[in-house]
């Protein structure tokens, strides 16, 4: 796994895992090298960032209902792996990985959550019936099913006979402290997908404009329906006329407003469909998808041209500037995303040259 990082080159955000040393709950990521030698891995202890996760330990408080009720034989936690194939119980003590389970449990795991429905099973054990109940615990991830590397499930496995006794007395208590755990760890989940995703937002956009930035077009160059479609996408490249001049004349504070303004013009100029980012200065791309033609990418084109030139009035100062964009068009699926910016980049230069020849 490490070393499919190392070649992609790639930043890669890591989900939560328990530090192997410590046994912290920790936020890995990893960044390699542009030469591919190194891997530079950054880990997060997040109780730093959540102090109130400090104190929270779900498994010490199923040992403690187990120690309190005597119908209650175990309260386990079990991890489903993302290849649908490794699963296991969940222990603190023994965070770097997950302790092996029959493969009769294996199979009863695998159906909770698959179906996502509770599961139970009676047998005997050391002459006493008892009962386990199996409850699913999914992960939702956005526009997609069930996030399988972050699916769990709990089983409750209680003696049926000493329920039956104290069920009249005990059964609400027994459900209501069965339901705080189950709470607890949902709560826990969110707090966990809520960090992992404010950290994924921060790694692919501008933290000025908030648009995403150059890796994040990447990955949209990538996913682009030129891939599976038979239209062609355009790429293009946008530069700003002037712009030191609006930073040496007002500031940069002014600057940095200008260039959030222009972030929000160009993203209401395009089509749902289209991507716009922020590669650095003023530099903006845009990737236009289903393109038929060079006539459909110049008049959208036009259409930027014109809202970007629309006067700005910021901290009570009236500015004007223009734009020069030069494109590319995809002909095929060979066509590297740096080799149509490099194109783009071009032709955005020249006509910014012919701009300066006619003043």
């Amino acid at each position: 796994m490490l070393y499919s990082r190392l070649k992609s080159g790639r930043f890669a955000a890591d989900k939560l895992d328990l530090a192997q040393n410590t046994g912290l709950i920790n936020k890995y990521s990893y960044q390699a090298t542009s030469d591919g030698r190194y891997l530079f891995e950054l880990s997060i202890d997040i109780s730093k960032r959540f102090p109130i996760l400090g104190d929270f330990n779900i498994f010490a408080k199923a040992e403690e209902l187990v120690h309190k009720y005597e119908q209650l034989r175990s309260i386990n936690f079990y991890k489903f792996g993302q290849d649908s194939n490794r699963v296991g119980i969940l222990k603190s003590s023994n965070p770097d990985e997950l302790e092996p389970v029959s493969a009769q449990v294996k199979a009863v795991i695998k159906k909770t959550v698959l179906e996502n429905k509770i599961q139970n099973s009676s047998f005997k054990e050391n002459d006493y019936q008892v009962t386990d109940f199996y409850l699913p615990f999914l992960v939702k991830g956005e526009e997609t099913d069930s996030e399988w590397w972050n699916s769990f499930v709990v089983r409750v496995r209680y003696d049926n006979q000493n329920l039956l006794n104290e069920l009249s007395q005990e059964r609400k208590n027994i459900i209501f402290k069965i339901i705080i755990v189950l709470i607890s760890f949902i709560i826990f989940s969110m707090i966990m997908h809520y960090f992992i995703k404010n950290t994924e937002t921060i790694a692919y956009h501008d933290c000025l404009t908030g648009l995403p930035n150059r890796q994040a077009f990447q990955e949209y160059f990538n996913q682009s329906n030129i891939r599976k479609a038979k239209e062609k996408t355009a790429i293009l490249y946008l530069d700003l006329d002037g712009f030191k001049e609006i930073n040496d004349n007002y500031g940069h504070e002014i600057g940095d407003k200008l260039l959030q303004i222009v972030a929000g013009r160009l993203k209401n100029s395009i089509r749902p469909k289209d991507k716009v980012s922020r590669i650095g200065g003023d530099e903006f791309t845009i990737l236009l998808p289903n393109i038929k033609n060079s006539e459909d990418v110049e008049i959208i084109i036009d259409k930027i041209e014109d809202i970007i030139s629309e006067p700005y009035q910021i901290d009570g100062h009236k500015i004007n500037i223009s734009c020069s964009i030069g494109y590319s068009i995809a002909n095929n699926t060979a066509d590297s995303l740096k080799k149509l910016l490099n194109k783009a980049d071009k032709a955005m230069y020249e006509i910014k040259s012919e701009k300066n020849k006619m003043e």
